[in-house]
Protein backbone atom coordinates (compact mmCIF):
# COMPACT_ATOMS: atom_id res chain seq x y z
CA UNK A 1 0.00 0.00 0.00
CA UNK A 2 2.60 2.36 0.83
CA UNK A 3 4.29 1.88 -2.68
CA UNK A 4 0.99 3.18 -4.22
CA UNK A 5 0.74 5.93 -2.32
CA UNK A 6 4.63 6.84 -3.07
CA UNK A 7 4.45 6.00 -6.44
CA UNK A 8 0.97 8.81 -6.98
CA UNK A 9 2.89 11.66 -5.19
CA UNK A 10 6.62 10.49 -6.85
CA UNK A 11 4.19 10.49 -10.28
CA UNK A 12 2.23 13.84 -9.35
CA UNK A 13 5.33 15.86 -7.85
CA UNK A 14 7.10 16.58 -11.14
CA UNK A 15 3.78 17.26 -12.81
CA UNK A 16 2.64 20.22 -10.49
CA UNK A 17 6.08 21.87 -10.54
CA UNK A 18 5.77 21.78 -14.56
CA UNK A 19 2.81 23.26 -14.45
CA UNK A 20 3.69 25.58 -11.56
CA UNK A 21 6.43 26.31 -13.97
CA UNK A 22 4.40 26.89 -16.81
CA UNK A 23 2.22 29.40 -15.04
CA UNK A 24 5.37 31.55 -14.06
CA UNK A 25 6.82 31.46 -17.63
CA UNK A 26 3.17 32.44 -19.48
CA UNK A 27 1.78 34.74 -17.10
CA UNK A 28 3.68 37.78 -16.04
CA UNK A 29 1.33 39.10 -13.15
CA UNK A 30 1.33 35.41 -11.52
CA UNK A 31 3.78 35.29 -7.92
CA UNK A 32 4.21 31.61 -7.02
CA UNK A 33 3.83 30.75 -3.14
CA UNK A 34 5.90 27.99 -2.03
CA UNK A 35 2.15 26.29 -1.09
CA UNK A 36 1.00 26.41 -4.90
CA UNK A 37 2.58 23.58 -5.83
CA UNK A 38 1.37 21.34 -2.85
CA UNK A 39 -2.35 22.25 -4.03
CA UNK A 40 -1.73 21.31 -7.35
CA UNK A 41 -0.06 18.15 -5.71
CA UNK A 42 -3.12 17.26 -4.11
CA UNK A 43 -5.19 18.12 -6.90
CA UNK A 44 -3.31 15.73 -9.27
CA UNK A 45 -3.40 12.90 -6.86
CA UNK A 46 -7.27 13.33 -5.98
CA UNK A 47 -7.72 13.69 -9.77
CA UNK A 48 -6.01 10.12 -10.51
CA UNK A 49 -7.62 8.62 -7.19
CA UNK A 50 -11.16 9.77 -8.74
CA UNK A 51 -10.07 7.95 -11.77
CA UNK A 52 -9.42 4.88 -10.49
CA UNK A 53 -12.26 4.94 -8.30
CA UNK A 54 -14.67 5.65 -11.00
CA UNK A 55 -13.31 5.69 -14.02
CA UNK A 56 -11.10 2.91 -14.34
CA UNK A 57 -13.38 0.80 -16.94
CA UNK A 58 -12.19 3.57 -19.97
CA UNK A 59 -8.50 3.23 -18.84
CA UNK A 60 -7.82 1.25 -22.08
CA UNK A 61 -9.95 4.22 -24.25
CA UNK A 62 -7.40 6.64 -22.06
CA UNK A 63 -4.10 4.54 -23.10
CA UNK A 64 -4.73 4.19 -26.61
CA UNK A 65 -5.10 8.20 -26.55
CA UNK A 66 -2.39 8.11 -24.62
CA UNK A 67 -0.65 5.86 -27.10
CA UNK A 68 -1.80 8.08 -30.13
CA UNK A 69 -0.55 11.27 -28.43
CA UNK A 70 3.16 10.32 -27.93
CA UNK A 71 3.21 8.48 -31.84
CA UNK A 72 2.03 11.73 -33.05
CA UNK A 73 4.58 13.91 -30.27
CA UNK A 74 7.34 11.78 -31.64
CA UNK A 75 6.69 12.26 -35.25
CA UNK A 76 6.03 15.75 -34.97
CA UNK A 77 9.35 16.57 -33.39
CA UNK A 78 11.18 14.05 -34.73
CA UNK A 79 10.41 15.97 -38.40
CA UNK A 80 10.80 19.17 -37.02
CA UNK A 81 14.19 18.07 -35.58
CA UNK A 82 14.98 16.66 -38.93
CA UNK A 83 13.77 19.49 -40.91
CA UNK A 84 15.35 22.78 -38.96
CA UNK A 85 18.25 20.59 -37.38
CA UNK A 86 21.90 21.82 -38.41
CA UNK A 87 23.56 19.00 -40.11
CA UNK A 88 26.26 17.22 -38.17
CA UNK A 89 28.91 14.70 -38.29
CA UNK A 90 28.83 11.31 -36.45
CA UNK A 91 32.09 12.65 -34.89
CA UNK A 92 30.35 15.89 -33.33
CA UNK A 93 27.48 14.34 -33.01
CA UNK A 94 28.33 11.33 -30.64
CA UNK A 95 31.73 13.11 -28.73
CA UNK A 96 30.65 16.30 -27.97
CA UNK A 97 29.12 17.36 -24.48
CA UNK A 98 27.45 20.37 -23.26
CA UNK A 99 26.45 21.66 -19.71
CA UNK A 100 23.38 22.88 -19.97
CA UNK A 101 22.79 22.67 -16.79
CA UNK A 102 25.79 24.62 -15.56
CA UNK A 103 27.72 22.30 -13.15
CA UNK A 104 31.20 21.97 -13.23
CA UNK A 105 31.13 18.13 -14.16
CA UNK A 106 29.47 16.31 -16.75
CA UNK A 107 29.19 13.05 -14.77
CA UNK A 108 26.93 14.95 -12.61
CA UNK A 109 24.54 16.13 -14.61
CA UNK A 110 24.34 12.99 -16.10
CA UNK A 111 23.57 11.28 -12.48
CA UNK A 112 21.11 13.96 -11.08
CA UNK A 113 19.44 13.83 -14.39
CA UNK A 114 17.23 10.51 -14.30
CA UNK A 115 16.43 10.74 -10.60
CA UNK A 116 13.35 12.54 -11.45
CA UNK A 117 12.27 10.44 -14.11
CA UNK A 118 13.25 7.06 -11.97
CA UNK A 119 11.41 7.60 -9.01
CA UNK A 120 8.04 7.16 -9.68
CA UNK A 121 9.06 3.28 -11.00
CA UNK A 122 11.16 2.68 -7.80
CA UNK A 123 7.89 3.51 -5.89
CA UNK A 124 5.73 1.25 -7.77
CA UNK A 125 8.30 -1.58 -7.67
CA UNK A 126 7.92 -1.77 -3.79
CA UNK A 127 4.64 -2.49 -3.86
Amino acid sequence: MLGWQTGAVAVSFPAANQISALAILNNENYHPERWHVSFILIALVTLGQLFNTFLAHRLPVVESGALVLHLVGFVAILVTLWVLGEPGGAREVFTTFHDGGRCKSLALDYTKAPVLFQSPNLAFNVS
